[in-house]
């Protein structure tokens, strides 16, 4: 323990499905995982370091890295995070209960699916590089049209808004998106081509006289 990425989906691999394929819409990291590796199949790079220098450095972010579990590996200017006590550690030799902030997630093997950290203004930098409002961009507008577009189901007819490809949109051209671990919650919201709302937060769960908490 714990896990890497390649047993999580090496497991995962060998369960049933739920349904079939294109039925229905139900939320997953599960492919995001699947995505990273074959990012580091191709490019025959770490899927952290890939990003970093080929999506990252041309969009002017320096801050974005894959979050450390344990508390030993939090980076220069990242928060301390402040979640319930009495979690099962997810790692052979540091014994239970742990905060679950540091050792009930395994960080490093989510790192395609919800491990970044960031600087709210680089990640501002990101949401404004995809289709290049501020900035060269990252994707062509075919491949904006194909993240966007209204999936092929029978529930999102007729309906106002839906899931694409990574984050909900809208009729109205909105793109929104939310996320939390313990001790924090983002959301981002962008309004048509106007602008992105991103909001961070830090949920102190319980009062740690040796954990600093920063806003």
């Amino acid at each position: 323990m714990p896990p890497t990425t390649e047993e999580i989906i090496r497991y995962m691999m060998g369960q049933p499905l739920d349904f079939t394929p294109g039925a229905r819409y139900a939320y997953s990291n599960f492919g995001y995982a699947v995505l990273g590796r074959i990012i580091e199949q191709v490019t025959k790079r770490s899927y952290e370091a890939w990003v970093r220098e080929n999506i990252l450095a041309p969009a002017g972010i320096s801050t974005m890295r894959i979050r450390q579990t344990l508390l030993q590996g939090k980076t220069t200017g990242e928060v301390t995070y402040v979640g319930p006590a009495g979690a099962p550690s997810l790692f052979t030799g540091v014994p239970s209960p742990v905060e679950s902030a540091y050792g009930a997630w395994y960080m490093e093997a989510m790192d395609a699916h919800g491990a970044w950290i960031s600087t709210a203004i680089d990640y501002a930098r990101f949401l404004n590089a995809i289709d290049g409002r501020r900035g060269s961009r990252l994707l062509s507008a075919a491949s904006v049209a194909t993240l966007t577009a209204r999936p092929a189901l029978a529930e999102y007819q007729g309906k106002a808004s839906w899931y694409a490809m990574g984050t909900a949109v809208n009729t109205s051209n909105h793109w929104w998106h939310s996320g939390a671990l313990d001790g924090t919650a983002t959301y981002q919201i962008r309004y048509g081509r106007r602008i992105y709302l991103r909001l961070v937060f830090e949920f102190p769960w319980r009062e740690r006289s040796d954990l600093r908490r920063h806003g």
